[in-house]
């Protein structure tokens, strides 16, 4: 009697989660995320490009005349 009864819960709970996990495959939800709102990345702006080109020559000329006296 008891093995009848494990029986009957195993299956009930075999088919309880796989009638659960198929209701829950078949709905659909509609998500948008859209987080490039105002426009293109930051790298694909020229004046980005043309600061940080500024910066590393002003870098690059600050370094090498570091050790010389005029």
């Amino acid at each position: 009697m008891k093995t009848a009864i494990k029986y009957f819960l195993a299956t009930t709970m075999f088919y309880f989660c796989s009638v659960v996990s198929a209701v829950a495959q078949n709905e659909q939800k509609d998500v948008n995320i859209d987080v490039n709102v105002q426009g293109g990345q930051w790298y694909t702006n020229w004046w980005i490009w043309v600061i940080v080109a500024l910066l590393f020559i002003i870098t690059i000329v600050a370094i090498s005349t570091r050790g010389r006296r005029a």
